[in-house]
């Protein structure tokens, strides 16, 4: 609302996400192609999938994470994704008596942007040890989310390993790596111009010829899902 009082032509895509721990959700509004995905690690029963999870050298004995949360992407059309902005375009018919040097600078304005109202909202309940990503367009533009998933598994075997070296850990720098390796892996396949990327296979469905990737700006962002133990305060004393 700021920006639309102050008059600055532009706009963004938004992706605003909580963690709530009392009831252990997560709860998220995406307007526009920015993404979300979360992958989980099965856990089936039986001694034949018993695992120390606190030896990090048997990570190679754990499933693969599974997605099990995709955010859906708001598109009006092939790259054009809903966004939030204003813009100084104006409808001459309509602008007589309007526009940006009148006391209704709303007058005749081209509202061709979405609002807050039109944004996915929606809450997803969460377990030890998920992982989460969040990122922009950049990344779900070039690498398709099962490869996103392999990309995870290959880091956490790593990180593993490096771990039980006592070189790293599955910590927030683990995280910063595993954020880092995805945005390698977006500009790399973003400059292929061999392998069509979820972006060309998207403007082919929209009778568009586009093959390989499709170079853009990435930001991604890395969580994990942990569990911390609380303390029970002891009783005052008299």
């Amino acid at each position: 609302r700021r920006v639309t009082a102050a008059r600055v032509a532009g706009s963004t895509t938004a992706l605003v996400a909580t963690l709530d721990h009392e009831v252990n959700a997560l709860s998220y509004v995406n307007l526009g192609d920015g993404g979300l995905v979360v992958l989980r690690r099965p856990r089936p029963t039986g001694t034949a999938f018993a695992v120390d999870d606190r030896d990090p050298r048997l990570v190679r004995n754990r499933q693969k994470r599974q997605l099990v949360l995709v955010a859906p992407q708001q598109l009006r059309g092939f790259n054009l994704p809903y966004q939030l902005g204003w813009t100084n375009v104006y409808d001459e018919e309509t602008t007589t008596g309007g526009g940006p040097s009148s006391g209704d600078p709303d007058r005749g304005a081209v509202h061709t942007f979405e609002t807050p109202a039109h944004a996915n909202v929606a809450s997803f309940p969460l377990e030890p040890d998920d992982l989460i990503v969040l990122a922009s367009d950049g990344l779900f533009d070039n690498v398709a989310v099962d490869h996103i998933a392999d990309l995870v598994d290959a880091w956490e075997h790593r990180d593993a390993a490096a771990a039980a070296l006592g070189r790293t850990s599955a910590t927030s720098e683990g995280l910063d790596e595993l954020a880092a390796t995805l945005c390698r892996a977006a500009r790399t396949l973003s400059l292929d111009e061999h392998t069509d990327s979820p972006f060309a296979l998207l403007a082919k469905e929209s009778d568009i010829m586009w093959g390989g990737g499709m170079p853009d700006d990435v930001t991604v962002l890395c969580l994990r899902v942990v569990t911390v133990a609380t303390t029970t305060p002891d009783p005052p004393t008299d």
